[in-house]
């Protein structure tokens, strides 16, 4: 048992990533859970409403990382797998200055929320919240961007444990800070205090980590910025850029269709009815997190055969295991929001199918994602999430407006699906056939046709 969470082994560290990252994913769930009642309680679903918004956007405007957090994570393991500290020094610093400058651009984005009021149709007695609101939160988001590489850096050496666990300390404490502001009267400003706890955990955490574990004095005992590498860095991170961009423009569209078209009830009655299948989608997409670096460890080495095998192993299990998930999802999620929001949020019986298939498309897509990733497809990584976006884009708003609220749930899941079936599935398939390895191992058939089965009995007990 204590080798099993040795930091010494790549299983060591994948399985200490990976249960801290379910403490930390437990913490949220937690947090998030208890901030909705409060806020019905003490403000009502257009209060709700109006802070999905506010966090949403906050969280669209990360678009301007530009894919560098998560390229970042991939361009340090090889310097740390060929011990080359020169290399990742110069990556770090180059790094950190482009942080500092998104952050920048964030923080002056912030002064946007008044334009987004028209756009969002938000009640005239509402703007004034949202734009003073929307401003702090994007000011929170600009403080986190330059502690970014530091998060890479811990992430590519598989040493991210004790951030997961500080944030989730942290998130479980600034949940009662939530309350007792909401007591006394501060309203939504009582998430903004919160948030600015929670980045100031994780922050100190990062700082820390990175200090214990390589020294500052590594790090800046030379400079090496230069422009040219700087632009270097961007083109190796703009590949990644792709799932970040078209992401974020995915969640903007939605976000403003829903706004537009169903109000602040709507966007509550999204967050609120999308809630338990998210936070699944995030309890089993934390395997394909925490397996990141060691498989990008494996392919950085030559050790192709034995990574083929492990990527497939694990993409099987995990999909084999959403099907289960989804099927609960599928049957217990409208008693799941009415129990939690005490009735107070309308979900359609229909839309539960729709959110199940929506858990599967998110599962396979991102489990095919981060192996073209990893194995580093550079033309899958740029066009995978496009053709995601713009086929949301195509069926999504139709839907939408054809079957009203259950459609834009639909609209969700479509695109995900598709994407992950016809386009993911075929071009990765020749990288597995050429190893002799399964996309699906027939150990993990079973497992497979045995969820599907369930699943497929679900909805039509449902329908």
């Amino acid at each position: 048992m204590v080798s099993l969470f040795s930091p010494q082994t790549r299983m060591g560290r994948f399985v200490r990533t990976l249960s801290s990252s379910y403490v930390l994913l437990l913490a949220a769930t937690a947090y998030s859970l208890g901030v909705v009642p409060i806020i019905l309680t003490y403000g009502g679903s257009t209060s709700l409403g109006l802070w999905s918004l506010i966090v949403q956007f906050g969280t669209y405007l990360t678009l301007l990382d530009a894919g560098l957090s998560s390229a970042c994570i991939r361009q340090f393991v090889g310097p740390i797998v060929r011990k080359d500290s020169a290399g990742l020094a110069s990556k770090f610093q180059n790094a950190l200055v482009l942080a500092i400058l998104q952050g920048l651009l964030i923080a002056m984005a912030g002064w946007s929320g008044s334009w987004l009021v028209p756009w969002l149709a938000i009640p005239p007695d509402q703007a004034h919240a949202f734009a003073t609101l929307f401003l702090a939160q994007c000011c929170l988001v600009a403080l986190e961007f330059p502690f970014r590489p530091f998060n890479s850096l811990l992430l590519a050496q598989q040493r991210f444990e004790f951030n997961y666990l500080a944030t989730a300390a942290g998130m479980i404490l600034s949940l009662g800070l939530v309350w007792l502001g909401m007591a006394q009267g501060w309203g939504l400003w009582s998430l903004i205090v919160a948030g600015a706890f929670q980045a100031a955990v994780k922050t100190t955490v990062a700082t820390v980590s990175v200090a214990r574990l390589w020294g500052m004095g590594g790090f800046f005992a030379k400079s090496q910025v230069q422009l040219q590498t700087m632009r270097q860095l961007l083109a190796e991170s703009g590949s990644f850029f792709s799932g970040t961009f078209f992401g974020t423009l995915g969640g903007l569209a939605q976000s403003t269709l829903l706004s537009r078209w169903f109000g602040l009830e709507g966007v509550a009655a999204w967050n609120v009815g999308s809630k338990a299948a998210n936070l699944l989608f995030q309890l089993l997409s934390k395997f394909y997190e925490s397996s990141f670096a060691g498989f990008s460890e494996l392919f950085e080495s030559g050790r192709t055969d034995l990574l083929l095998r492990r990527l497939g192993q694990l993409f099987g299990w995990v999909l084999g295991s959403s099907l289960f998930v989804a099927t609960g999802i599928c049957l217990l999620n409208g008693e799941f929001v009415r129990l939690w929001t005490a009735a107070r949020i309308s979900w359609e019986p229909g839309c539960d199918v729709a959110i199940a298939l929506w858990l599967l498309g998110l599962t396979a897509s991102r489990g095919f994602a981060e192996q073209v990733k990893i194995l580093l497809i550079w033309k899958w990584i740029r066009l995978g999430p496009a053709l995601e976006f713009l086929l949301w884009l195509v069926l999504g708003p139709w839907l939408a407006h054809r079957f009203s609220f259950p459609g834009f749930v639909l609209g969700a899941a479509v695109a995900p699906l598709a994407v992950a079936g016809l386009v993911y599935g075929f071009a990765i398939r020749p990288r597995f056939g050429a190893a002799a390895t399964g996309l699906l191992p027939r150990e993990l058939r079973g497992l497979f046709w045995t969820g599907m089965i369930l699943f497929v009995l679900a909805v039509v007990s449902r329908l």
